[in-house]
């Protein structure tokens, strides 16, 4: 009979938003992409890379850690985005703050790379920044994804 584990990435996915909210205070963390007509022009999004045509989701993976299979470790990704945005055109300062922000994320991560006891290990990778134009004016999406292990 197959043993099975629940995967911790749903606890991953909210304790990013928690961790993310607290560091970043005054700008908005979305869990996926913002359903609301009023979007603000700097923002995160956790569960999604920020781009329409993409198939990006999270995902995990699990593994037996020893010959007994008694214990399991799980890899996991999950798809993150911000995006900056201006009135009008693109300017140096918008692209300047979603480095910023992005940074101010991984220093949160960083600062507890456990995500308070969930997992064992984090790291963050980006991706290329891209320039979006929109009713919102110009603006940068930087995609990046947080991974995570951790032994069940």
């Amino acid at each position: 009979m197959p043993i099975l584990i629940a995967p911790k990435l749903g606890a991953v996915s909210l304790s990013l938003k928690t961790v993310f909210t607290s560091a970043l205070s005054t700008i908005p963390v979305y869990m996926g992409e913002p359903i609301t007509s009023d979007v603000p022009m700097l923002f995160v999004m956790v569960g999604s890379d920020g781009d329409p045509e993409s198939d990006a989701e999270s995902n995990f993976q699990h593994s037996w850690q020893d010959m007994g299979h008694t214990r399991m470790r799980e890899d996991g990704e999950i798809p993150c985005a911000l995006v900056s945005q201006t009135g009008s055109d693109l300017a140096d300062s918008v692209i300047a703050d979603a480095f910023t922000t992005l940074q101010m994320c991984a220093s949160a991560l960083a600062n507890d790379p456990t995500l308070s006891g969930i997992i064992a290990g984090i790291w963050v990778t980006a991706g290329s920044e891209r320039t979006i134009l929109n009713s919102n004016g110009a603006g940068v999406v930087v995609p990046f994804t947080v991974n995570y292990w951790t032994i069940l």
